[in-house]
């Protein structure tokens, strides 16, 4: 049996796209998180169990522009104990990619919120896959600068999920809040977030902005803890 790997078709729709006509990456957020769970909701796993973004970084050659098909495939690139890696690739034919994806999820007690080891039955779906690659869920953003101003980031009741926090999505909305106010022509050729902890009803968080020689760097903060935190380079 062939290594499993799922793939799935979407049309880039006004709804998705900025007022340049891309793809946003909010949207694409979007899109990668239903293609993953059209893929495990296929499969029989052990109830009372879910799914935590810890990282995901983008490589992207150009983002999709509107109207347009693209064909999303996705398939288990790596594991560890409590998390695997999700890599999906985005093409408008599979073989020719306009995004490469790689994401870090981590298994968890949806009773606790606690990270759970990986069960046998998903080992037996998705690990032929990962071929036995080892991947780890380490963070590797820096602190923000302590000098540099905060900015009140604030939420919307459509930005918190089923789990009763802010959805990956919402952040990387933030994220091309960010760029819209300082990119001219400027291309997006990577882009990662890291998560350290969910943003929950009732917080109050704050953006820090830094810009690079070669893009932007965004942190996350509530009360001076970091959340999460993304970089986003440019050419």
């Amino acid at each position: 049996m062939a290594p499993r790997r799922f793939s799935g078709a979407r049309r880039v729709n006004l709804g998705d796209a900025n007022d340049r006509g891309r793809l946003r990456l909010d949207a694409l957020a979007s899109f990668l998180q239903d293609i993953a769970l059209d893929d495990i909701s296929r499969a029989n796993f052990p109830a009372g169990y879910g799914w935590v973004l810890r990282r995901t970084s983008h490589r992207i050659n150009r983002l999709p522009a509107i109207y347009e098909q693209i064909e999303l495939e996705t398939w288990c690139s790596g594991t560890g104990k409590r998390w695997l890696e999700r890599s999906t690739s985005i093409s408008r034919n599979v073989g020719t990619a306009f995004v490469q994806t790689a994401s870090i999820w981590v298994y968890v007690n949806l009773e606790t919120g606690a990270p759970a080891l990986l069960p046998p039955e998903y080992m037996a779906v998705f690990g032929e896959s990962a071929a036995g690659r080892k991947v780890t869920a380490r963070l590797t953003h820096d602190a923000p600068p302590p000098g540099d101003p905060r900015v009140v980031w604030p939420l919307r009741s459509t930005d918190f999920d089923v789990y009763g926090h802010v959805n990956n999505c919402s952040y990387w909305s933030a994220v091309e809040g960010v760029l819209a106010s300082r990119v001219g022509s400027e291309r997006i050729v990577a882009a990662e977030l890291e998560f350290r902890g969910g943003i929950l009803p009732g917080e109050f968080p704050d953006l820090v902005v830094v810009d690079r020689p070669a893009g932007v760097a965004i942190w996350f903060e509530v009360a001076g803890m970091v959340r999460a935190s993304g970089t986003v380079d440019l050419v």
